[in-house]
């Protein structure tokens, strides 16, 4: 096993050696977290894009990344949702450190319980049914928009459940801004999303077809 630093056999022995309140301990006790194996000097050479993931915009990180970022987002929502951290963890997949790196200062743990920020500025990509344009992808800039997109699909399932288009009337005057700054409008009329969900069902019926031809 290597030696932590030069002083130090092990991370636990630097750290009991003395209080760890500097703002630099606290960034080498947290990047252990992320960098088990990692000796002290290879932690102090890591630059930010190392494991700053949080702070990267969607369009930068490759397709595995992406994947790591919506479970992620997925574990954050379920704490904020006062789900367990061991039980969400195991449903995701998603490994501690990926986790980490992924949530960056937003996730921290006191004690022997996680703590999940009450928001975040994260960038996703969500689908949403927009107006004039149907089915659309855009990139969200934080959790206050995934909260609403997640609230206004609840609704429409109900709207559509109970026939009541009354129920999508508050979403009429909301416009959703994307990372790019572009305006986005949520469709609130119940035929044309009837529409939506025609097309989306007749293209995924046709991908069964050509899937079970070959």
């Amino acid at each position: 096993m290597r030696k932590f630093s030069e002083k130090y056999g092990s991370f636990r022995v630097w750290h009991n050696a003395m209080p760890r309140v500097s703002r630099y301990a606290r960034k080498v006790v947290f990047l252990h977290k992320l960098f088990p194996s990692y000796r002290l000097d290879e932690l102090r050479r890591l630059s930010a894009g190392a494991y700053e993931f949080s702070k990267k915009h969607w369009i930068e990180l490759t397709a595995e990344q992406k994947t790591e970022r919506i479970l992620s987002l997925e574990v954050a929502r379920a704490l904020r949702h006062n789900e367990g951290f061991k039980e969400t963890i195991q449903r995701t997949g998603i490994s501690k450190s990926t986790l980490l790196k992924n949530l960056g200062k937003k996730i921290s743990k006191k004690g022997k319980k996680w703590k999940i920020s009450k928001t975040d500025t994260i960038e996703v990509e969500m689908n949403v049914y927009e107006e004039e344009i149907g089915m659309n992808s855009i990139i969200v800039r934080n959790s206050k928009d995934r909260r609403l997109i997640g609230q206004y699909f609840a609704d429409v399932k109900k709207a559509l459940r109970d026939n009541k288009a009354k129920i999508l009337k508050k979403y009429k005057r909301i416009i959703l801004k994307d990372a790019q700054g572009n305006k986005h409008k949520l469709e609130t009329d119940l035929d044309k999303i009837y529409e939506i969900q025609e097309k989306i069902e007749e293209i995924e019926a046709q991908e069964i077809y050509k899937n079970g031809g070959r």
